[in-house]
């Protein structure tokens, strides 16, 4: 949805994986990016509920959550969760999230 809403983007590009217990979702698109510097800042996670949301869930479920774009240069987001059994807590210390400016090396 928030590709559809916010990207502008002509492609988009949806992988899942699982190796193990682990189990790894990866969105890309060619859109107009966003400014991942907002990302860092927790206060403005709750001005876009989509990204907040999904970020809560996969620290919920123990995984990690990140977001790579460039202005421009559209967005790759990817979630990795290690066993979805070993769920969290309610207000259990979340997981780190990470962003960046650059884009991750395509996968082979």
């Amino acid at each position: 949805m928030n590709v559809t809403k916010h990207a502008k983007a002509e492609n988009v590009l949806v992988m899942m994986k699982t190796s193990g217990k682990k189990l790894e979702i990866v969105i890309e698109d060619d859109g107009i990016g966003i400014d991942t510097g907002i990302l860092k800042a927790p206060r403005e996670w709750t001005k876009g509920f989509g990204l907040f949301s999904i970020r809560e869930r996969v620290s919920f479920l123990g995984g990690r959550f990140f977001v790579e774009s460039v202005p421009g240069g559209g967005t790759r987001t990817r979630m990795v969760v290690y066993d979805a059994s070993s769920a969290r807590r309610p207000g259990a210390k979340n997981v780190d999230e990470e962003s960046s400016g650059r884009r991750l090396p395509q996968e082979s």
